[in-house]
């Protein structure tokens, strides 16, 4: 028996040249694409990283072949997502499964098939011998190369003219003279080549020459030498069953670092047990993610640095970068203090721990389960609010309503008007600036300060809200009546959060939650919208209502799905699983005697009557049901949590 786990699998691995694989891409029995796999979608920037890589011989993964296939397979491609399919009857190919985008970027680079822009023109990557990046930043996303790289179709790159260069895009202090196009390079004799290429870029060999040895020996070496592991993976009757599985799991598991993982990539360099740290501010439960987590690490150490009273402007990265972590006014003996403060913040005994804990606790012992939809940048608004408040004082705020309630009215409102949204970051930036300062000062939470409740004023905001959200009884207008928008705006606005709102008004604890109709769309479909004379737009309008909050509830997800679709009277029976049932639904304060009542005649009208008269009724009634249920969740938020100040002013 044999005890290595891929035995099976793996035939044999090797290691070959980006030489030995383009003659592999180039022969015509060559590597050839599993089916399995996706278009080609490297971009530029991306096909550059991987060549400035290549030069400073990191590592680049490694290339799967399935080897000697009778599969079908794809021809190498740029522009077509969906590809012809090829066969080779009585003929063997090798596949490529897993590393297309890697050797497709050897063949536009190394093998001078160029980038296909846009406008059909190629695109070839271009190299400065001359000098290296200058500007090369060890935590810049936009200055990582440590060679100059340049992407062009032009003929020649040396002297330009300044507009010329413009239209580039090529940096101001970027080289004029030095650039040779990369795949012309590796065709040359290294030995004898410098003296030409000096002529043929324009530089001075006496000058420059170290330098373009130094250049010409990197491209050299990344083209010649055995640097790319490629595995092999023999064809058989299961490895064929297998191979989509193998290329989901290699490619999900491969999923792009986002920007928070790489940021934090870049802390650990300097600061190796951060990993170890974080865990100090994610306690079982909390309602932050390592990632969010990471985020709001990054932004109070950001927020702690001393800030000059002539730049009162908040530092908060918002969103991580690399960038960050390097300080250009810092000290040359201290040049990563953000790290150094995100190391202070993380101690288990911090404050920051202890502002983290009572912010979990706060809300979710105030949403449930719905606090898991709070934005988790609004939460780190009260986190800095709270950290600050215990920092002054020693001890953590206290929890009465005084406290709580502006807290609570700028989370509940943050999720209503979503005034975060399309990129909208000054929002997350200024709030907790404003929170920061607040709790510096020792003042309440600010969520009343007109400087604060003015942020909520964005014009997504001010569009979807209602014009008077304060309103006696809850009834709906004709819909040519002006109010009939204000009544539709409420609606949406809990219908767009359903989850969360649901979740606090049926104070539902349990995270296994489904989302139900209490009159089932199916069930009213062929009794609301039958005959042909029933009109797409009354149909339209009929299940508005039925897909509108005031007809949702929670029930339990381990539930029959059948039973979401059941006449509501057998919901409501209360000798039978359903929803008097608080271990299967939390129904409080959703349904009252007097829903209960209306949801028995609709039933009566659309299982007894058929004309359109009943079915008209039947709807008017539906949409008093629907309505007075939405109203008792509208005010019942507008008794907890304070309107928007700055909303109220723009009525």
């Amino acid at each position: 028996m044999n005890d290595t786990p891929n035995a099976s699998i793996f035939e044999r691995s090797t290691l070959m040249s980006v030489q030995a694989i383009l003659q592999r891409l180039q022969q015509e029995n060559g590597w050839k694409i599993n089916v399995a796999q996706r278009a080609f979608e490297w971009s530029p920037r991306k096909i550059a990283d991987l060549i400035d890589s290549m030069l400073r011989g990191f590592p680049i993964g490694s290339v799967l072949i399935l080897k000697d296939s009778t599969m079908e397979y794809y021809d190498f491609s740029q522009r077509d997502s969906l590809r012809e399919l090829k066969a080779t009857p009585k003929r063997k190919t090798d596949q490529i499964i897993d590393g297309q985008q890697r050797c497709y970027s050897f063949k536009i680079t190394y093998g001078g098939e160029g980038f296909q822009g846009s406008d059909g023109d190629p695109l070839y990557l271009w190299l400065n011998l001359g000098a290296y990046n200058q500007e090369y930043r060890e935590f810049d996303r936009t200055r990582s190369h440590k060679f100059h790289l340049h992407w062009s179709a032009r003929q020649d790159l040396n002297q330009l003219a300044d507009i010329d260069r413009a239209e580039e895009g090529m940096r101001h202090d970027s080289p004029r003279s030095g650039w040779y196009r990369f795949d012309r390079l590796v065709s040359h004799d290294f030995g004898g080549a410098i003296q030409k290429v000096c002529k043929d870029s324009g530089l001075d060999l006496r000058e420059t020459g170290d330098t373009v040895s130094e250049i010409l020996s990197s491209v050299d070496r990344s083209f010649q030498y055995s640097i790319v592991p490629v595995d092999y993976m023999p064809e058989s009757e299961d490895s064929i069953q297998d191979i989509f599985h193998v290329f989901i799991r290699i490619n999900t598991g491969g999923k792009n670092l986002n920007d928070t993982d790489i940021f934090f990539t870049g802390v650990k360099k300097y600061w190796r047990d951060a990993e170890f740290h974080l865990a100090n501010l994610l306690s079982t439960g909390s309602l932050f993610d390592r990632r969010s987590a990471i985020t709001l690490l990054g932004r109070m150490a950001a927020m702690s640095f001393d800030r000059s009273a002539g730049d009162p402007a908040p530092s908060d990265p918002v969103r991580l970068n690399l960038s960050h972590l390097r300080s250009s006014n810092s000290d040359p003996d201290d040049p990563y203090p953000l790290i150094k403060g995100m190391e202070h913040l993380s101690q288990a005994e911090s404050s920051l721990c202890a502002a983290i804990e009572w912010v979990d606790q706060v809300v979710r012992e105030a949403f449930k389960v719905g606090a898991q939809t709070i934005h988790k940048m609004n939460l780190m608004t009260i986190v800095a609010w709270v950290y600050q408040v215990h920092l002054r004082n020693g001890v953590l705020p206290t929890k009465d309503e005084t406290v709580l309630r502006p807290i609570l009215s700028f989370l509940f409102w943050g999720v209503l008007f979503g005034p975060h949204v399309t990129g909208r970051e000054s929002f997350f930036r200024h709030t907790l600036d404003l929170a920061w300062r607040a709790g510096t000062s020792g003042a309440a939470f600010p969520y009343k300060v007109p400087e604060f409740s003015r942020w909520f004023l964005y014009n997504r905001v001010t569009n979807i809200a209602p014009r008077n959200p304060f309103i006696e009884s809850f009834h709906v207008p004709a819909r040519d009546d002006p109010a009939y928008g204000d009544v539709k705006k409420m609606l949406d606005l809990m219908k767009w959060s359903a989850g969360f709102v649901l979740a606090e008004f049926q104070r539902a604890e349990h995270h296994s939650m489904d989302i139900d109709h209490v009159i089932a769309l199916n069930y009213a479909r062929p009794r609301l919208g039958t005959g042909r004379r029933y009109t797409e737009e009354q149909r339209d309008h009929h299940f508005y209502w039925i897909d509108t909050i005031g007809n949702y509830a929670l029930i339990s997800a381990s539930a029959n799905r059948a039973y979401q679709d059941i006449a509501p009277s057998k919901k409501l029976h209360s000798k039978s699983k359903g929803y008097f049932d608080e271990s299967y639904v939390r129904t409080d304060p959703m349904i009252n005697s007097e829903d209960t009542a209306i949801i028995v005649q609709i039933e009566s009208i659309l299982n007894e009557h058929h004309t359109k008269r009943d079915r008209e009724k039947a709807a008017r009634l539906f949409q008093e049901f629907v309505t007075n249920r939405a109203f008792r969740m509208w005010s019942r938020a507008l008794q907890k949590y304070d309107y928007p100040e700055a909303l109220l002013k723009q009525q």
